[in-house]
């Protein structure tokens, strides 16, 4: 809200005027909105929930999460699903064989009454205190990770979590018992060099046949609609305007995901 407060009455920012509404300060809603859109840290998403997009962000993705906490909204702070490293196939559970799942936690300390919380899926507030997480000014943040096993071989397994950087230390541990030989380091080093030019060749070829491509469909376009205008159609003779927009729609649709 300090920040609300600076952008209307400091910097004097109003929205855009169109014919009905406009030329009004930014309201908490609007603001509240734009901070909770992931195209902050380089995310664009679609109307179906699909993922695209990769432009230069404003805020990393660990800030844009802690950012949600911040805003005290119910639900879960995050708002793209999260990679783990060790999950699934990497990490086996060693004493049912079983997969390894990860858990993030985030963790609240209130700066009025210091009192530590959970920020659970309904917490909007500090249990101590009843300050609304919104209105705290500077709250400490905590992040935790912690893996365990999911215990679907064997519901009784007794292996508990561990946090991810005690885990990271047991790896560490473990792989400081093998050696890599320079010769084999070195084979690695130019095997991985060659796939990556293989990776840019295919990418620059993949990348022109996407071109054509999009130019073979932008002209296809112009033809229906150099064709629907013609003075030989205006009588709509040639093409009538649901015919023009069914022939129209699939290389749109082409286009798009050329795009």
């Amino acid at each position: 809200m300090q920040v609300l407060h600076k952008l209307n009455n400091e910097w004097g920012f109003r929205t855009r005027i169109t014919r009905r509404q406009g030329g009004k300060p930014l309201s908490k809603s609007a603001w509240y909105k734009l901070l909770a859109d992931p195209y902050l840290y380089g995310l664009m998403i679609r109307s179906e929930g699909e993922e695209i997009g990769n432009h230069k962000p404003v805020l990393s993705k660990d800030d844009f999460d802690k950012l949600q906490i911040m805003l005290g909204r119910k639900g879960k702070p995050r708002v793209a699903k999260h990679e783990f490293a060790y999950k699934k196939e990497v990490l086996k559970c060693g004493e049912c064989g079983g997969s390894v799942t990860a858990e993030e936690h985030w963790q609240i300390i209130c700066p009025e009454c210091r009192t530590k919380f959970n920020k659970a899926k309904t917490a909007d507030r500090c249990k101590g205190c009843e300050l609304l997480i919104e209105e705290m000014k500077n709250p400490k943040i905590l992040h935790y990770v912690h893996y365990h096993c999911t215990k679907r071989i064997n519901p009784k397994c007794a292996q508990r979590s561990i946090p991810l950087h005690k885990l990271e230390k047991q790896i560490d541990e473990e792989l400081s018992k093998f050696e890599i030989k320079e010769e084999f380091k070195d084979w690695a080093i130019q095997y991985l060099n060659e796939l990556n030019d293989n990776e840019v060749k295919e990418h620059y070829v993949s990348r022109n046949n996407t071109g054509e491509a999009l130019k073979d469909t932008i002209k296809r376009l112009d033809s229906l609609t150099k064709l629907f205008i013609s003075p030989q159609n205006s009588e709509r003779e040639l093409m009538t305007e649901e015919e023009y927009s069914s022939q129209r729609k699939p290389p749109l649709e082409e286009k798009e995901s050329l795009a």
